[in-house]
């Protein structure tokens, strides 16, 4: 009796891979993993510092908002050293921040994170204006491992932006000194 089976001359048939087919493979998946972790860990101090920037200009937002809504001067101020800005509505018009007042925001958990400020703090008026304590633009930077820098301007109508370019930094800079 004949088999209805097909025959493959010189060849067995096949069922699976080899061996060597399935190392191939997992040496490929590994190479492409390797450079995607790579590439991942490279920009991630740039994540870091686009968060930073990010948090630290809508609280500013956040603060011109209120000063208008409220109709009362909201101040800010920046501690380099700590990495803390600090956020008060004088409501009791004492000139002090008192507890019930203030807000302390902080970018300490930010690893690698530097920031310099020409001027240390200022106020948003109740029509939404700003008056930085030392020039006309309050210019804070953030910088990552001395690698990226982002900044962020406040200028007098009260506009907060943020940029990656200077934009003059180091003549401001300079005024300072």
């Amino acid at each position: 009796m004949r088999s209805n089976r097909k025959r493959h001359v010189g060849c067995a048939p096949r069922d699976g891979s080899s061996l060597i087919e399935l190392v191939i493979v997992v040496a490929i998946i590994a190479v492409v993993t390797l450079l995607a972790v790579t590439s991942f860990r490279d920009q991630a101090p740039g994540y870091r510092l686009d968060g930073a920037v990010g948090q630290l200009a809508t609280d500013l937002c956040s603060a011109r908002m209120q000063a208008i809504a409220e109709n009362l001067p909201v101040k800010v101020s920046l501690d380099t050293a700590s990495k803390e800005y600090t956020i008060w509505a004088d409501r009791n018009t004492n000139g002090v921040a008192d507890a019930e007042e203030k807000e302390v925001n902080s970018l300490s958990s930010v690893s690698g994170l530097e920031l310099s400020t020409l001027g240390s703090h200022g106020t948003f008026a109740p029509r939404g204006s700003f008056a930085a304590s030392l020039g006309q633009v309050w210019l804070i930077r953030l910088r990552i491992d001395e690698a990226e820098s982002s900044y962020v301007y406040v200028l007098p109508s009260g506009q907060v932006q943020w940029t990656k370019e200077s934009e003059g930094w180091d003549d401001y800079n300079e005024s300072d000194s």
